[in-house]
């Protein structure tokens, strides 16, 4: 008989050996996601007890990739929940360029990305919103995700017929080229969107960002994960910045942080708040895309370190020499 200790042990060890091999903790993920990701890779080699799974994982190195890539599968489809980019049109685009100096990019971050459909929504919505402006307002939207295979997939574009379902006809007319494998995002889309491997939990954020997406990624996190993801998504934005969740997420206990915009839609807009709150950030693959360069400000005790300073310690000591350019 396995008592919950040794399942819980058994756990822990495949966790391990996931890290070792892959350089990600999934230690702060919710544990029932994770099971239920290590379930479906037992059954598929009829394997019924965790133990024995672990076994198969050390015999079989390659397997761990292939649970590596099980539990970062997401869910994903362009303009997911349509509504809430209706939203985006109507309460955040306006805001962003209220009073906006003509030549000052829009700055967006899509954490967690997936295979690319999140950020060209976006990058659509943007484009759709400006056709009826009397101005071309810059965009950048940094697109980042911890599967290097969904980055790959996104920088491509390219989508088969039954993951363009769901987008309108003229919108696949204007934004779209019909390609041998399906359709691909136009060269006017893609060249808004920059797409980098990075480990959202570990590696530092960008900064100066008008709107921060983050959908569908915080339910697979624990709430101690939750509490170190939201300060950094605050610290990247402008003081007037906006941030956007899945329609099943919130900020949760970070509501000093970002007030509520529009609940139906999960969209929060940064408090002003000084934080001071140490973050340290582990030795994680590199981003395959530099980081926007930070302004240097004198160190403080470390008791006292605000996360600003923290952040720009961090991606100094990392990024030398501390001179880095972002075209």
């Amino acid at each position: 008989m396995v008592t919950d200790t040794a399942e819980h042990d058994t756990f822990t060890a495949i966790l391990n050996l996931l890290r070792s091999r892959t350089r990600v903790d999934f230690s702060q993920y919710k544990p029932t996601t994770l099971k239920r990701r290590m379930a479906r890779r037992m059954a598929l080699h009829n394997l019924e007890s965790l133990a024995a799974y672990q076994r198969y994982l050390q015999a079989q190195p390659t397997e761990l990739e292939a649970l590596h890539q099980e539990i970062l599968i997401n869910v994903t489809s362009f303009f997911r929940d349509a509504e809430a980019f209706e939203a985006l049109k109507t309460e955040v685009f306006p805001a962003l360029l209220r009073g906006r100096d003509r030549h000052d990019p829009i700055r967006i971050w899509v954490a967690g990305c997936s295979t690319g459909e999140e950020a060209y929504s976006i990058a659509i919505c943007w484009l759709e919103y400006l056709a009826y402006q009397t101005f071309n307002q810059p965009i950048q939207i940094f697109a980042t995700d911890i599967s290097e295979a969904a980055v790959e997939t996104a920088r491509r574009g390219i989508y088969r017929e039954a993951q363009i379902a769901d987008v309108a006809p003229d919108r696949l007319q204007r934004f779209f080229v019909a390609v041998e494998q399906g359709h691909q995002v136009n060269s006017t889309v893609r060249e808004l969107c920059i797409f980098a491997r990075q480990n959202l939990t570990s590696d530092p954020p960008f900064s100066q960002l008008d709107l921060v997406s983050c959908r569908n990624v915080l339910i697979y996190f624990g709430s101690a994960l939750q509490a170190k993801v939201l300060p950094m998504f605050h610290y990247g934005l402008k003081p007037h910045g906006f941030l956007m969740l899945g329609s099943s997420e919130t900020v949760g206990d970070s509501s000093d942080l970002f007030s509520l915009v529009n609940r139906k839609h999960k969209l929060y807009a940064k408090q002003s708040l000084s934080l001071r709150l140490p973050l340290e950030f582990e030795q994680s693959s590199p981003m395959r895309t530099v980081l926007p360069s930070p302004m240097v400000r004198p160190a403080r005790a470390a008791k006292d370190i605000d996360l600003e300073a923290a952040t720009t310690a961090a991606i100094l000591q990392r990024y030398q020499p501390t001179n880095v350019m972002c075209n």
